[in-house]
């Protein structure tokens, strides 16, 4: 029982592998496709405007919309994919968490928290999370298109992502703590809703009812303190990524203008360049956004696979198979008529 037990949860997901594997196939497309928009523009500015060639234009145009449909149809089959592995690894695991809220015995896990760690879990793999973490991959690749565009473009976008890098990192040291204290104080509070329903005819009889809800208003209390904690946090430091990235978007266009006045790059340049680092950006900046439900996640996979690791003490009686046959005893008979003795 416990071997089959001990990786249940991570058994679930790595059948759903070659679903995550294609998923991730898919992402090479699309962010090869993103690439679609600054090389237009840089086709337009520096080949169609100076060569004044409306054949041009227009094949382009017809190749950029192509592509466009392209990555729209990708998208979608990524985003399918992922439901439907969140919906297999629910199909697997509910009973079995489910299962949990029953088990009297298992003290990692109470009432119905498993069920709603499933739901999180789930919940993340068909979110935008998981989304971010597929194309992250891809912003070296953008800032190394940058680089060959100048040095000095690339230099600029390696120290915005940098930026927003270190943002994230602060991000998950300011808001781990409080997130892990609201998750805590959340489930005390529940617990003690749940005592007082369960018990709420003996609790009023021997007058505990307004103890109990004291005790639970400290829990809900500590939950919302931590919460607004961890909001307040994560609120300043995505503030501080967006304004990053909206800082790099002027700076990469002053100094691709710059370039340009030198001559060193040419206007096409200027305008491909500012969307790829806003592209190569774009995913480290999804993270610090999804970063609240990225931890949540990854909690409730914590809480879930201890809890479906956790081994009930309860032993079932093994009785012998049921075997055929009856006795008689006592039995009395008489004939009709006849009269007892």
């Amino acid at each position: 029982m416990t071997e089959k037990r001990t990786s249940l949860l991570g058994q679930a997901l790595f059948r759903s592998r070659k679903t995550f594997v294609i998923a991730a196939v898919f992402s090479f497309f699309i962010n090869l496709a993103m690439l679609n928009g600054p090389l237009f523009m840089l086709q337009v500015y520096d080949r169609v405007l100076t060569s004044q060639s409306h054949d041009t234009l227009i094949f382009l145009t017809v190749l950029a919309v192509s592509i466009l449909i392209f990555q729209s149809l990708i998208e979608v089959a990524r985003a399918d994919l992922l439901i439907r592995a969140g919906a297999k690894l629910d199909a697997d695991l509910s009973g079995d968490t489910f299962g949990l809220s029953l088990d009297t015995h298992n003290k990692v896990m109470s009432s119905a928290q498993g069920l709603r760690d499933l739901d999180a879990i789930r919940g993340f793999l068909s979110g935008p999370g998981l989304t971010a973490l597929f194309d992250a991959p891809w912003t070296p690749i953008f800032l190394l298109l940058v680089f060959v565009i100048h040095p000095a473009l690339g230099m600029l976008a390696l120290g915005a992502a940098l930026l927003i890098l270190s943002l994230t990192y602060m991000s998950e040291l300011a808001t781990r703590r409080a997130l892990a204290e609201a998750s805590t104080a959340q489930r005390d509070s529940e617990y003690f809703v749940g005592t007082l329903h369960n018990n709420a005819e003996s609790a009023r009889a021997m007058g505990m009812a307004e103890n109990i809800r004291k005790r639970w208003q400290e829990h809900h209390d500590a939950s919302l303190a931590w919460q607004a904690l961890a909001s307040d946090r994560g609120t300043r430091l995505n503030s501080a990524a967006k304004l990053a990235r909206q800082a790099l978007q002027i700076f990469s266009l002053a100094l691709g203008a710059w370039l340009a006045l030198q001559n060193e790059i040419s206007a096409g340049a200027i305008v491909a360049s500012s969307i790829i680092m806003g592209r190569a950006l774009a995913p480290i900046e999804a993270a610090i956004g999804q970063w609240k439900g990225f931890i949540h996640a990854r909690q409730a996979y914590a809480r879930l696979s201890a809890a479906l690791q956790a081994e009930s003490p309860t032993q079932r009686t093994v009785l012998p198979p049921p075997e055929g046959g009856f006795k008689v005893e006592e039995a009395w008979m008489r004939f009709a008529g006849a009269e007892l003795e």
